[in-house]
């Protein structure tokens, strides 16, 4: 929940032209419903427990959902699994009109495979799924699926 509160606070919000918040397309399925995270995506190189990594993000205009995906030590094209105690991480979060945060995660439990089709160093490109859990409640769980991304990267 503190990366999905980083990520919105870190916005510049005193724009009226959204489309530079923007730096590519992000789409995807959450349970069943079709979602563009477009307004709100970008791809960004750090460190992740002091391993180079890709920090792949999407949201909506409206601030209620967003998806998260970490992809340590890429190396170019292939597949890419999130969770199942891998370093590689997703997770999908939304607010609720009252503003409650819900967030579910692959950490530990959740399974998914991030795609990668294209990766030139300045723009990445590719597909997504995974089932995340609700850490608070370990029987709620959430399919993401159908997901694309074509994201400009930046340092």
């Amino acid at each position: 929940m503190a990366f999905f509160s980083i990520c919105l606070i870190s916005c510049d919000l005193s724009s009226d032209d959204e489309s530079d918040m923007s730096a590519g397309d992000f789409k995807a399925s959450v349970a069943g419903t079709a979602i563009d995270f477009s307004a709100m995506s970008g791809c960004y190189k750090g460190l992740y427990d002091e391993s180079s990594a890709l920090f792949i993000d999407g949201g909506t205009s409206d601030y209620s959902n967003e998806i998260d995906i970490i992809l340590v030590n890429v190396t170019g094209i292939g597949d890419y699994i999130v969770g199942d105690s891998t370093e590689n991480s997703a997770s999908y979060s939304s607010v609720s009109d009252d503003g409650l945060v819900t967030s579910y995660y692959t950490f530990g439990e959740g399974t998914g495979l991030v795609k990668v089709t294209e990766y030139s160093g300045n723009r990445i490109a590719g597909t997504f799924s995974f089932t995340a859990i609700n850490n608070y409640d370990d029987d709620s769980q959430i399919s993401v699926t159908n997901g694309t991304f074509n994201l400009e990267v930046s340092d």
